[in-house]
């Protein structure tokens, strides 16, 4: 008999619960194979045009949604951030800047019908360039009638090579079926983290999600991750982001060192950075309890089938010796 790895399987049981979530489940292979067991996704109503997150990845930077309704998501895949919605309108009239005005469309774009749209279902790809010098990212989106009345839109900025048969899978996918609960998570009363197949306990009320892919947790730290199907990716996506930390202003790195590290009970060595944020990048954070001194660990690891890309971070006076925070003590240990 054929045995099974622990993520086929999870990817097995994942199919099995699709089939049964809907009647009308439509799920490709693309998508359960390459999409699903790497994504994670969080109710986007929670972004508005006033408000601001922020963590040691970008600094304070503005969302990507501009008032999103309700059936709105924020979805973290392999280290690109998709926003989804659904909104009243029909693709035979294609003014979706005016169908999806938080997808903030400027004149310009370009709109394509999708000649290989399928299941009568008519669909179309929109790009667009980045909006400025500092914006130089372009975004791909792709727009399919779900009923008479409503559209179902995705957004994503980046430059992957699969952006826009990533894009249409996604739309078709979630044009057919509910957000699956297996990478849903809650924005209310977080209490657990999903990492890789397995649902980490967190200090209840202490957390929030700063984006689908990050959470922080006042006196506890914070914890950033992607999942990959390959270590290649995933190492790009962490020398990508400690690179990207380098450009940021106001904070000053002033010691940095390999560690040996147990994370998710798998031996792995951490970069880890000691650094000193200035007043005024300090005041960004107001409300955040600790000093003006993070540590921040950087690692790759294979978890459970998935390779895992991991930002670890804390304020250097909630820790003691060689013990963390709570929160990040309970995916990694220093050894």
């Amino acid at each position: 008999m054929m045995k099974l790895t622990l993520f086929a399987l999870a990817v097995q049981c994942l199919a099995i619960s699709l089939g049964s979530a809907t009647a009308t489940a439509q799920v490709s292979n693309y998508m359960r194979d390459s999409v699903l067991p790497y994504m994670h996704a969080i109710p986007a109503r929670f972004i508005k045009q006033d408000s601001y997150s922020f963590d040691t990845r970008g600094g304070a930077v503005a969302p990507m949604f501009m008032e999103p309704s309700a059936n709105a998501y924020a979805i973290n895949l392999r280290g690109n951030l998709i926003m989804v919605d659904r909104m009243p309108g029909n693709v035979q009239k294609p003014w979706f800047a005016k169908i999806f005005p938080q997808f903030d469309l400027h004149q310009g774009h370009q709109v394509t019908k999708d000649s290989s749209s399928g299941s009568g279902m008519q669909g179309y790809y929109v790009y667009q360039n980045g909006k400025s010098k500092k914006e130089q990212q372009p975004e791909f989106h792709y727009f399919v009638q779900v009923s008479g009345d409503s559209v179902e839109g995705v957004k994503y900025i980046g430059n992957a090579a699969n952006a826009q048969p990533l894009v249409k899978e996604v739309a078709m996918f979630l044009a057919n079926n509910p957000m699956p609960d297996s990478v849903l998570s809650d924005l209310n009363n977080v209490q657990t983290m999903p990492l890789a197949g397995r649902n980490v306990p967190l200090q209840a009320g202490a957390c929030r999600w700063m984006d689908p892919g990050s959470l922080q947790c006042a006196d506890y730290g914070q914890i950033s991750w992607t999942l990959h199907p390959t270590e290649a990716e995933a190492t790009k996506a962490m020398n990508d982001q400690i690179a990207l930390n380098k450009t940021k202003k106001g904070i000053d790195v002033t010691a940095e060192t390999d560690v040996s590290v147990l994370f998710e009970d798998v031996a792995t060595i951490a970069h880890k950075k000691e650094m000193k944020l200035k007043a005024g990048v300090v005041g960004v954070m107001a409300g955040l309890p600790g000093s003006n001194m993070l540590n921040v660990y950087y690692l790759v690891a294979e978890v459970r089938g998935r390779w895992v890309y991991c930002m670890l971070s804390h304020w250097k006076n909630n820790s003691t010796g060689d013990k963390l925070p709570p929160s990040l003590e309970s995916v990694m240990k220093l050894k």
